[in-house]
This record gives C-alpha cells, structure tokens and sequence, in this order.
C-alpha cells in the first residue's frame, strides 16, 4: 500500500471506509441496545489504534477515525456518552486529525471533552489508554497499521484488559506471508482471547488479501453482514476466505505446483 503523508491508501481504501462506516454504525446500535439493558456504565469507548491523520483519499473524505465520530454523532448525539481515544505515532498526524475533527465538532455540537489524543505508538500505549476509565465499558478497539502485521501482543494484551469491547483489525493477509517474523492470519484467532469472531470474505482482484477481522466474547450479538460479505468465521460461505487468508507461501506454492502437474 502507497504512503502519502504517513498514511497508506491504495486501490482498496474506498471499500474499506465504507465496509468500516457500516460496521462502526452496527456496533454502535448494537452496543447501545446492550448497555440500556445492563448495569454496565453508559458509556461507549472507542480506541482507535492507529488514528491517521483523519482524511483519506483526494480529494479527501473521512477517514475511519473521523466516520467513527460522525457516526456516533448522527446516529445518537447526546442520548450515547462515549470516550474515544485516538492514537498515532506520528505527532503531525495527531494534530491533522483533530483539526479535520473542528468542523465535526461544529456540525454536531460535540462535547470535545470525550476526545482524546495521545502521540506514541500502540504497542507501546495501547494497553495504557485501554485502562483507563471507566472500567468494564462496551466499545469498540480498531486496528489498521497500513498493512503491517497488527501486533499481537499488544491486542492480546488489550483484550484480557477490556473483554467487553471488541476487536476490529484491518488486516492484508498476503502482507503476513511475506514479513519473515510476522504471524501468521490464524495464530490471531487462536492467541487473541475473544470467543467468537467474523471475517470478511475475500474480494476479487485483490493481490493483497485485505479483510476486516471482528472478535467479539459475545455469543450471540453479531450475526452475518451479507451486504459487505462479513460473515462468522464457521460459515461455509467465509470457509474458503479463510484458508485462503491463513495458508502459508509453501502451502500456497505446493498448492499450484500440484494443479500444474496434475
């Protein structure tokens, strides 16, 4: 993926801010429905791994961390208080994002009291911010290191803080085959500590395998999103997706060799 400005965009982009407006805004219904309904506090908290600068694309629009705002904004306003905490390693990305933010802030009449910035990279103030209060809070964690392997420590870490929230990472899975040291697309399922998890399928044409991966303790909440090909990842129709996503260079290589000569 081509980095201008310190933030990766590419010929998948388009999909993805608009496969993460409509799994952000799902959440958000979602999580909100479960809070009215338990003594957990009534707040929603956003952590936003690798935050960017807050637009994408020329000419610019949203980037996810801006479409996270405008959807809590527009679907809920003042009926869902929330803490979102964005982080970037990169301190002028930081300042990008909250001055693409002011003409949210006026369009909706934010309280910019639930925002938070923090300059540092995730793997090393990640788990920090995920302690912060309030304690057992239901939200959302997103990960999208412009497609570098999302480190899984840090996320295993975050999960075992906040086992309420969710997991959502951005991933290229043909990236993980390629970095020597990087895990591979399975190990996350297995040494992240979340029960349930939802995959996208994967698109035609794409040489890098981008998906979004959803990893939730809930059991029951999050059903299949036909309409962007997001599915549990036990359904026949993501089985294919996901083996695709998980083989190795040599499983792949031993794969086409044996269709050569077959």
């Amino acid at each position: 993926m081509p980095i201008k400005d310190g933030v990766g965009e590419g010929p998948a982009t388009h999909r993805k801010l608009r496969d993460f407006q409509k799994i952000i805004e799902m959440h958000l219904k979602i999580t909100h429905a479960v809070i009215g309904r338990t003594s957990a506090p009534r707040i929603y908290r956003y952590i936003d791994l690798t935050a960017g600068k807050g637009f994408a694309l020329n000419p610019p629009q949203h980037g996810c961390a801006a479409l996270f705002v405008d959807a809590i904004e527009r679907i809920f306003h003042d009926k869902l208080r929330y803490r979102a905490d964005f982080i970037d390693g990169d301190e002028e990305c930081v300042e990008s994002l909250q001055s693409w933010l002011g003409p949210l802030a006026d369009q909706y009449h934010c309280d910019k009291s639930q925002w938070w910035f923090h300059t540092g990279e995730y793997q090393d103030i990640g788990p920090q911010v995920a302690r912060l209060n309030p304690n057992h809070a239901y939200g959302i964690v997103f990960v999208d290191p412009n497609g570098d392997a999302p480190d899984i420590e840090t996320l295993a870490a975050i999960a075992d803080i906040r086992p309420r929230m969710e997991i959502l990472m951005y991933v290229a899975t043909t990236n993980l085959k390629r970095a020597p040291e990087a895990p591979l697309f399975a190990d996350y399922f297995e040494r992240i500590h979340k029960k349930n998890w939802l995959i996208r399928e994967k698109l035609q044409g794409d040489p890098l395998g981008w998906t979004f991966v959803l990893g939730s303790n809930a059991a029951d909440l999050f059903d299949n999103y036909k309409s962007i090909g997001f599915y549990k990842v036990t359904d026949p129709r993501v089985q294919q997706s996901f083996q695709m996503f998980s083989k190795t260079k040599e499983e792949l290589r031993d794969e086409l060799q044996g269709r050569l000569f077959d």
